[in-house]
Protein backbone atom coordinates (compact mmCIF):
# COMPACT_ATOMS: atom_id res chain seq x y z
CA UNK A 1 0.00 0.00 0.00
CA UNK A 2 1.51 3.36 -1.00
CA UNK A 3 1.72 5.98 1.72
CA UNK A 4 -0.19 9.14 1.09
CA UNK A 5 1.12 12.65 1.68
CA UNK A 6 -0.70 15.00 4.01
CA UNK A 7 -0.17 18.68 4.58
CA UNK A 8 0.70 20.33 7.87
CA UNK A 9 0.02 23.91 9.08
CA UNK A 10 3.23 25.27 7.61
CA UNK A 11 2.45 23.76 4.24
CA UNK A 12 5.08 21.02 4.62
CA UNK A 13 4.40 17.59 3.24
CA UNK A 14 4.82 14.52 5.40
CA UNK A 15 3.87 10.92 4.77
CA UNK A 16 1.11 9.24 6.71
CA UNK A 17 1.96 6.17 8.81
CA UNK A 18 1.48 2.76 7.23
CA UNK A 19 -1.82 0.97 7.70
CA UNK A 20 -2.23 -0.97 10.96
CA UNK A 21 -2.04 -4.29 9.12
CA UNK A 22 1.49 -3.38 8.03
CA UNK A 23 2.50 -2.54 11.62
CA UNK A 24 1.18 -5.78 13.06
CA UNK A 25 3.42 -8.01 10.90
CA UNK A 26 6.62 -6.21 9.93
CA UNK A 27 8.24 -9.49 8.89
CA UNK A 28 5.31 -11.02 6.99
CA UNK A 29 6.15 -14.32 5.37
CA UNK A 30 9.00 -15.03 7.82
CA UNK A 31 8.86 -17.30 10.86
CA UNK A 32 8.43 -15.49 14.17
CA UNK A 33 11.65 -14.66 15.96
CA UNK A 34 12.38 -16.50 19.20
CA UNK A 35 11.98 -14.43 22.31
CA UNK A 36 15.31 -13.96 24.02
CA UNK A 37 15.14 -14.88 27.67
CA UNK A 38 17.38 -13.07 30.07
CA UNK A 39 18.14 -15.90 32.46
CA UNK A 40 20.79 -15.14 35.00
CA UNK A 41 21.80 -18.78 35.16
CA UNK A 42 22.42 -20.98 32.17
CA UNK A 43 23.62 -24.44 33.27
CA UNK A 44 25.10 -25.18 29.85
CA UNK A 45 27.91 -22.68 30.46
CA UNK A 46 29.20 -24.48 33.57
CA UNK A 47 32.36 -26.56 33.12
CA UNK A 48 32.17 -30.36 33.05
CA UNK A 49 32.43 -31.93 36.48
CA UNK A 50 32.38 -35.23 38.30
CA UNK A 51 32.01 -33.71 41.78
CA UNK A 52 30.07 -36.31 43.77
CA UNK A 53 28.60 -33.80 46.23
CA UNK A 54 27.21 -31.56 43.46
CA UNK A 55 25.74 -34.53 41.60
CA UNK A 56 24.07 -35.95 44.70
CA UNK A 57 22.73 -32.56 45.77
CA UNK A 58 21.11 -31.98 42.34
CA UNK A 59 19.51 -35.42 42.03
CA UNK A 60 18.31 -35.41 45.63
CA UNK A 61 16.65 -32.08 44.88
CA UNK A 62 14.91 -33.61 41.85
CA UNK A 63 13.48 -36.41 44.04
CA UNK A 64 12.79 -34.24 47.10
CA UNK A 65 9.38 -33.83 48.75
CA UNK A 66 9.36 -30.17 47.69
CA UNK A 67 10.19 -30.73 44.01
CA UNK A 68 8.88 -34.12 42.90
CA UNK A 69 5.13 -33.41 43.25
CA UNK A 70 5.60 -30.20 41.22
CA UNK A 71 7.81 -31.67 38.50
CA UNK A 72 5.23 -33.11 36.11
CA UNK A 73 7.79 -34.83 33.89
CA UNK A 74 9.73 -36.56 36.67
CA UNK A 75 6.53 -37.37 38.60
CA UNK A 76 5.16 -39.07 35.48
CA UNK A 77 8.38 -41.05 35.08
CA UNK A 78 8.17 -42.32 38.65
CA UNK A 79 4.44 -43.13 38.52
CA UNK A 80 3.73 -44.10 34.91
CA UNK A 81 4.34 -47.84 35.14
CA UNK A 82 3.57 -49.67 38.40
CA UNK A 83 5.90 -52.49 37.29
CA UNK A 84 8.85 -50.07 37.42
CA UNK A 85 8.12 -49.37 41.10
CA UNK A 86 9.36 -45.79 40.86
CA UNK A 87 12.66 -46.58 39.12
CA UNK A 88 13.92 -43.91 36.71
CA UNK A 89 16.78 -44.42 34.26
CA UNK A 90 19.97 -42.67 35.35
CA UNK A 91 20.73 -42.02 31.67
CA UNK A 92 17.47 -40.08 31.44
CA UNK A 93 18.31 -38.03 34.53
CA UNK A 94 21.80 -37.40 33.13
CA UNK A 95 20.14 -35.88 30.04
CA UNK A 96 18.47 -33.11 32.11
CA UNK A 97 19.93 -29.69 31.33
CA UNK A 98 21.42 -29.16 34.79
CA UNK A 99 22.88 -32.67 34.79
CA UNK A 100 24.55 -32.64 31.37
CA UNK A 101 27.78 -31.21 32.76
CA UNK A 102 28.29 -34.14 35.11
CA UNK A 103 30.38 -36.74 33.33
CA UNK A 104 31.08 -39.60 32.97
CA UNK A 105 27.86 -41.51 33.66
CA UNK A 106 29.73 -43.86 36.01
CA UNK A 107 30.55 -40.92 38.30
CA UNK A 108 26.84 -40.08 38.51
CA UNK A 109 26.03 -43.68 39.45
CA UNK A 110 28.74 -43.77 42.12
CA UNK A 111 27.62 -40.43 43.53
CA UNK A 112 24.00 -41.57 43.80
CA UNK A 113 25.08 -44.72 45.65
CA UNK A 114 26.31 -42.40 48.44
CA UNK A 115 22.79 -41.17 49.23
CA UNK A 116 22.09 -42.13 52.83
CA UNK A 117 18.39 -41.41 53.25
CA UNK A 118 16.60 -40.40 50.07
CA UNK A 119 17.77 -42.41 47.04
CA UNK A 120 18.66 -45.96 46.12
CA UNK A 121 20.40 -47.19 42.98
CA UNK A 122 19.50 -50.47 41.27
CA UNK A 123 22.00 -53.33 41.55
CA UNK A 124 22.97 -53.02 37.88
CA UNK A 125 23.50 -49.24 38.30
CA UNK A 126 21.08 -48.18 35.57
CA UNK A 127 18.18 -46.78 37.61
CA UNK A 128 17.45 -44.70 40.70
CA UNK A 129 14.38 -44.21 42.89
CA UNK A 130 13.34 -42.84 46.27
CA UNK A 131 13.89 -45.23 49.17
CA UNK A 132 10.55 -44.20 50.64
CA UNK A 133 8.00 -43.69 47.84
CA UNK A 134 6.28 -40.34 47.78
CA UNK A 135 2.51 -40.38 47.72
CA UNK A 136 1.06 -37.55 45.70
CA UNK A 137 -0.33 -34.99 48.13
CA UNK A 138 -4.06 -34.37 48.29
CA UNK A 139 -5.34 -31.08 46.95
CA UNK A 140 -5.46 -29.68 50.50
CA UNK A 141 -1.88 -30.79 51.21
CA UNK A 142 -0.76 -29.42 47.86
CA UNK A 143 -2.43 -26.08 48.66
CA UNK A 144 -0.68 -26.01 52.03
CA UNK A 145 2.62 -26.74 50.29
CA UNK A 146 1.95 -23.86 47.88
CA UNK A 147 1.25 -21.53 50.80
CA UNK A 148 4.62 -22.40 52.34
CA UNK A 149 6.56 -22.01 49.09
CA UNK A 150 8.46 -18.85 48.23
CA UNK A 151 9.40 -18.01 44.66
CA UNK A 152 12.25 -15.52 44.52
CA UNK A 153 13.28 -13.53 41.45
CA UNK A 154 15.75 -10.76 40.85
CA UNK A 155 13.83 -7.55 40.29
CA UNK A 156 16.83 -5.47 39.30
CA UNK A 157 20.56 -5.77 38.91
CA UNK A 158 22.91 -3.80 41.10
CA UNK A 159 25.85 -4.35 38.77
CA UNK A 160 24.88 -4.46 35.07
CA UNK A 161 28.18 -6.05 34.08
Amino acid sequence: MASEATSTKAGEKRSSPPAPADLSRPSAGQPPAKRVRENKFDPTVLPPSSNADEILKQVEFYFSDANLPRDKFLWTLTQSDPKKEGWVSIKQIASFKRMQRFQPLESIVESLRKSKELLEVSEDGTSVRRKIPLVKPSSEEFEELNNRTVYAVTLFRLNPF
